[in-house]
């Protein structure tokens, strides 16, 4: 899945000339308050070109009063003498020196200071000071000059020159080195404005669907990445040991050129070969991705499966070219496969998606080249088509808490809780024979988060990682207002690690989901005290563990009933009014994220938005745990029986929390401060 130096200074274009014959009227357009930066490339441009002389010019250049105009349009006269030329002021032809210095001194009120140029008709030399008409001609030695870069570049230009007799007289400016190259950016602080400090983000550009995958010590992140230009798509890659602290490494599998076609990279999977099944593997097995080559022509567009395969731990990949595609049927949208090792049968599965038609296809693979058609899920007729497509399907075991039994989980990206215009999740809960994906009975796609800005999330290689359990992380960004995100030079995160689990609730089997324990590792100081409730506090990269406890029905209003019309919750990244509250509604029974006072909201009509999740009281208490990382907040209820994602963007630096009841609940909450992640 993914889903944009003509020289022109002053107003105007200067063109090159050899000789003063040619010489066109350089100065008569120069404006009044000109910027330096402008003024030092003509400057350079004119110095190599003769028309001034190197270290003579200070002063000349900058912001310009009218007589200094007036003054370099009679420059222009000297240079041009020799020819029919005009400076603003009639006609000028032939003159001699006397004439025009006798026009300068009438046009400015005095004579022209600057120094003569070389080009002049009638040039001097300090060591002949006799000029042309001298009996003897010396040439003088060469002349060199250093000249700055332009704007935006770094290095410098060497130039000479010489002289030539009778005269002498100098010739151009000739350059003999350019070593001017793009000033490389500065490095990134990952402090910018907005920037996540404990989320993971790519330096610059685009980011989107994660590819995470685990293998011989190191945790791979890959992702979608462009940077919107013909060409600029790939999978980006990071690398960490635990999940949380990222290096990134070049990218990989960019987009390509094939018989005049635009091919881009779109999203997949990556699986470890340890049997070398592919027989493209080195000793001791090999990273194999399978991913959609969605291919751009005149004819339509179309999709099918590549494979490539990595030597060096994920480093460099090389495309399978000996068959490619791997997999390709009659269809527009076919895409996003996820593949992994199925024990019971002892070969590959791949579960991916006829996206317009809203199914996911199964099929298997001895040695992930031939695929063979297994099964299919599709939408249920209870089921709306809520979403143009579905995408990047994920089909994994799920342990079940307080039992050692697991239930298979599929999980897709289509349509949101937030409305039919926006891209969310749903998961299914069912049974997978080695062939094809069964529902259990009963069971319809469920929504995975309840935020809008939760997408395309993949496992971590299948559960097959040290942490035991199966790890999830998501895209934090929606399709409808993806590329219009205040932030620079980077848009979208990833979403925090999380550890998935099946549990018992009195609404059936539910998938729940809980930030992977290493994030305790981040909390730095404590702010908790009793007084928490009672005051604001700042928080910008904070985790807050707030816990709602409902009052019994003794406490209840209208002639004993329990009074069940209340909200109770905290407001992070306030100030003034601007805020974002994340509360427990009793009313209706729902936690929620209300994001539209939350700051910077304009750039999309469809951002300010309340998101709402169902919840019910456990344990007497309803708990929320929420990550607050500068412009995203995520919330995690009752331990996970509930997720709701989100980006917000407040315009100030003030930042607090502080806490609101409006009568009928006890609270209680925590507070860390969070390390940040990036060097």
């Amino acid at each position: 899945m993914r889903k944009i130096l003509s020289l022109v200074l002053l107003g105007l274009l200067i063109p090159t000339f050899s000789s003063a014959a040619t010489c066109p009227n350089l100065y008569r357009n120069l404006s009044f308050g000109t910027k330096g930066a402008d003024v030092t490339q003509l400057q350079s441009f004119l110095i190599e070109q003769g028309h001034l002389e190197a270290g003579n010019n200070t002063g000349y250049f900058g912001r310009m009063t009218e007589a200094a105009v007036k003054k370099f349009q009679c420059r222009e006269m000297q240079i041009c003498s020799g020819s029919a030329s005009s400076n603003g002021y009639g006609a000028v032809g032939p003159r001699t020196r006397a004439q025009i210095a006798d026009i300068c001194s009438r046009i400015t009120g005095g004579p022209d200071p600057i120094p003569q140029s070389p080009m002049s008709a009638t040039p001097q030399s300090p060591s002949n000071p006799t000029g042309s008409n001298s009996p003897s001609c010396t040439p003088l030695p060469p002349q060199t000059q250093t000249l700055s870069c332009p704007t935006g570049q770094t290095g410098a230009i060497a130039q000479t020159r010489t002289s030539n007799c009778p005269g002498p007289v100098w010739s151009a400016w000739q350059t003999t080195a350019n070593t001017c190259t793009p000033t490389p950016p500065a490095p990134l602080t990952y402090n910018e404005k907005y920037r996540p400090q404990y989320h993971f983000t790519p330096q610059n550009n685009f980011a989107a669907d994660p590819h995470p995958i685990y293998y011989d010590g190191e945790y791979h992140l890959f992702y979608q990445y462009t940077n919107f230009t013909p060409g600029g798509g790939a999978w980006g890659h990071a690398i960490s040991k635990d999940l949380l602290h990222w290096e990134h490494y070049p990218m990989v599998l960019q987009d390509r050129i094939e018989n005049g076609n635009e091919i881009l990279t779109f999203s997949g999977s990556v699986v470890i070969d340890s049997r070398n099944t592919s027989g493209l593997c080195a000793a001791g097995g090999c990273m194999i991705a399978l991913y959609t080559s969605h291919v751009k022509s005149s004819l339509g567009d179309q999709e099918y499966q590549t494979l490539a395969y990595s030597n060096d731990r994920g480093r460099t990949w090389t495309r399978y070219v000996a068959k490619d595609p791997v997999l390709t049927i009659p269809v527009s949208a076919f895409r996003d496969p996820h593949v992994f090792w199925y024990d019971g049968s002892q070969e590959w599965v791949m579960a991916i998606t006829l996206s317009l038609e809203h199914k996911v296809h199964f099929y298997t693979s001895s040695d992930l080249k031939e695929w063979r058609y297994r099964g299919e899920y599709n939408r249920p007729a209870s089921m709306a088509a809520d979403w143009h497509l579905w995408e990047v399907p994920n089909l994994f075991e799920v342990p079940i808490e307080g039992t050692s039994g697991k239930k298979w989980v599929l999980t897709f990206s289509g349509g949101s809780a937030q409305g039919p215009e926006f891209g969310g999740m749903k998961y299914v809960i069912g049974q997978f024979d080695g062939k094809t994906f069964t529902a259990d009975a009963g069971e319809t796609p469920r929504v995975l988060d309840h935020g809008k800005d939760f997408y395309a999330a993949s496992i971590v290689a299948n559960g097959r990682t040290p942490l035991g359990e199966p790890i999830m992380m998501g895209w934090v960004n929606n399709f409808t207002y993806m590329t219009d995100l205040p932030t620079a030079p980077w848009k979208s995160a990833e979403s925090l690690p999380r550890a998935l689990a099946l549990r018992h609730t009195s609404q059936g089997l539910r998938l729940v989901q809980k930030p992977i324990s290493a994030l305790e590792s981040l909390r730095g100081a404590s702010i908790t005290d009793s007084s928490l409730i009672d005051r604001a506090f700042s928080g910008k990269t904070t985790e807050l563990l707030l816990t709602i406890k409902p009052k019994d029905s003794s406490s209840g209003t209208n002639g004993g009933t329990p009074n069940t019309v209340w909200q109770a919750g905290v407001k992070v990244l306030k100030d003034g009014a601007q805020e974002t509250v994340v509360g427990y509604d009793a009313a209706k029974g729902e936690v929620f994220l209300d994001r539209t006072r939350s700051g910077h909201t304009s750039f999309s009509t469809q951002f300010p938005s309340v998101e709402r999740a169902p919840v019910t009281v456990r344990n007497g208490v309803v708990t929320l745990r929420i990550f607050i990382d500068q412009s995203i907040v995520e919330v995690f209820v009752n331990e996970g029986e509930a997720t709701i994602t989100s980006n917000v963007f407040p315009t100030t630096q003030i930042a607090t929390v502080e806490t609101f009841n409006t009568g009928n609940a006890s609270l209680e909450l925590k507070a860390w401060e969070m390390k940040r992640v990036w060097k």
